[in-house]
């Protein structure tokens, strides 16, 4: 995974994250904040694992 693209799904996860604090209905919104998480962890893992690589 280039860094770029580790970036862009940093971007989403926050993306996520934020776009689920303003749903209204509350297991939507919390769904919606645990997968922005979890994506957000895999995003930082494969960028900190590509700057390691150069």
């Amino acid at each position: 995974m280039k860094a770029i693209s580790a970036s862009i799904i940093v971007l989403a996860a926050a993306i996520l994250i934020t776009g689920g604090s303003h749903i209204q209905h509350t297991e939507t919104r919390i769904f919606a904040q645990i997968i922005g998480c979890g994506v957000g962890v895999i995003g930082l893992g494969g960028w900190i694992l590509t700057l390691r690589e150069k």
